[in-house]
């Protein structure tokens, strides 16, 4: 190895120092450079106290702009900084020049990279400068071979704040309130970019997970599902289909209709991983995604037999029409509780009846699609037997669930107001009407399914998807649906496993 010294004059004429110079390795390429005798600490090589206390009246002694500088090149001390304390106590092992170890407090620089920083430090036996990171590197995904490394913090930083449901700019406030140092928004959006395709690739490979089990449990090549969606969203929307055994998320997809890069014009045509695949009304959007779904599904050979839904027509007449005319629909049962929740509430209006009449009987409707699931005739009895028993007629009563059979004389009801019983002959009517219609339907309504998972996973999205901040308009939504779908499946070390997998050919 060549190495190329010159001599000078130092701050005391018996001491040499080496000048700022490179050196060359065996390749004949450049590795590092040699400290400046400003920067060098000289202070563990002198002995004499006397040399000592004479450098330190100089310094202060010296003009101002000299010790603003000294000043400055000690920034690196000011502040926080997120450190891997393991691999950077490997580093400091050794100066990759002459072996010694190094010591942190030689720093005489830093530079920094969003969360990261690569601190300059000076070997005490040899005037060289060791770059140390402070946390370790990667190449990102669509250039794995070449190219400048991106730093695993500022990646698992992007993760953060899309799991959390915050944007770039609250990230920002966020990480400078802690006095860390600052990240760029376009850093920030560059890695959140990186980890959102990963993001998706990992929902994807966990709803091909999910489906597969779903076909274990139900032993035969098809399954019966729950749909659900965000049917709020006015410009871009998503919907999520759920197994009905696993309550695992085994599809989902997106609708956009809006990309604010396409809509600069000057923009348009700079490749940017543009969305948008719905035009016109935003309504179409809730029959395209279920159709959407299931075809992608049976595209893996599997058979969706039964779905469970709202009372949408128009969604479970596509799916009849496109995918399968034998597709059965199956009521929700929070939809239908809500359903005659407002029935009721519309006749409390008319005949002045109190909320605590609504809520029991609402109550009473509940309990008999709970307790009679699969057993239709039972279901329709006693729906027909609510009313008569709210207003003291107890004769089609079931004496397993009536108590007045037990004790007439001072039977009272826990729910009605002071315990007695509805009157009203119009009233009365009305409320069998209602009840009737409904136990006519009892084949339907005692195969009700639930879209409580759907609701759930909705909420996880909503969280990391606030309609407050338009991520609708670039493929952010689409990452954070993911994360939500991710969590549903695979609980909180989703971050851990999607963090660490680049391609999903490493996560399986």
């Amino acid at each position: 190895m060549l190495r190329r010294y010159v001599r000078v004059t130092s701050l005391w004429p018996d001491f040499a120092m080496l000048k700022p110079a490179t050196f060359r390795r065996d390749n004949s390429k450049f590795d590092g450079k040699y400290v400046s005798s400003r920067k060098m600490n000289l202070f563990p090589k002198i002995q004499d106290e006397e040399m000592q206390q004479n450098f330190v009246n100089k310094c202060e002694n010296s003009p101002v702009d000299d010790l603003q500088n000294d000043n400055q090149e000690l920034d690196w001390r000011q502040g926080r900084r997120v450190v891997e304390l393991g691999y950077l106590a490997d580093q400091l092992k050794q100066c990759k020049n002459c072996s010694s170890p190094l010591f942190l407090h030689n720093c005489d620089e830093e530079k920094q990279c969003g969360l990261g920083s690569i601190l300059y430090v000076v070997c005490q036996n040899c005037p060289y400068r060791n770059p140390i990171f402070t946390g370790k590197r990667h190449r990102p995904t669509e250039n794995k071979k070449k190219g400048m490394q991106v730093w695993d913090i500022n990646t698992k930083l992007s993760l953060a704040y899309v799991d959390a449901g915050m944007g770039p700019v609250q990230t920002v406030n966020f990480i400078t309130a802690l006095n860390l140092p600052a990240v760029s928004i376009t850093t920030l959006k560059s890695r959140e970019r990186e980890i959102g395709k990963t993001l998706e690739e990992y929902a994807k490979w966990s709803c091909q997970k999910a489906l597969e089990k779903e076909i274990a449990l139900s032993k035969i090549p098809e399954t019966t599902a729950n749909i659900g969606g965000d049917e709020e969203t006015e410009v871009d929307g998503h919907a999520t289909l759920l197994g009905e055994t696993t309550g695992k998320c085994v599809n989902f997809g997106l609708k956009y209709g809006d990309c604010r890069k396409c809509d600069r014009v000057d923009e348009k045509g700079d490749g940017h991983d543009c969305r948008i695949n719905h035009q016109g009304s935003a309504k179409p959007m809730e029959s395209e995604l279920p159709v959407q779904m299931v075809k992608e599904i049976q595209k893996t050979g599997c058979e969706v037999s039964s779905i469970t839904m709202d009372d949408d027509s128009t969604t479970i007449a596509r799916l009849r029409k496109e995918v399968n005319a034998e597709i059965m629909k199956f009521s929700d049962r929070n939809h239908v509780r809500k359903k005659v929740s407002r029935d009721l509430i519309g006749l409390q209006e008319k005949h002045r009846m109190s909320m605590n009449v609504v809520n029991y009987l609402t109550k009473d409707f509940s309990y008999a699609l709970s307790q009679n699931k699969g057993n239709p005739e039972n279901l329709r009895k006693v729906l027909k037997s609510i009313i008569p028993h709210a207003f003291g007629d107890h004769i089609l009563c079931d004496k397993t669930w009536c108590q007045y059979h037990k004790n007439p004389d001072t039977y009272k009801h826990k729910s009605l107001p002071y315990g007695k019983n509805l009157t009203g002959e119009e009233l009365r009517n009305e409320l069998n009407k209602l009840f009737d219609i409904y136990a006519s339907n009892s084949e339907k309504l005692s195969h009700l399914g639930s879209s409580q998972g759907n609701e759930s996973l909705n909420n996880m999205i909503a969280l990391k998807a606030p309609k407050a901040k338009h991520f609708g308009g670039s493929e952010s939504l689409a990452f954070r649906v993911a994360s939500g779908v991710a969590q549903k499946n695979e609980g909180r070390s989703y971050i851990t496993e999607a963090s660490n997998a680049i391609k999903i050919n490493e996560i399986k």
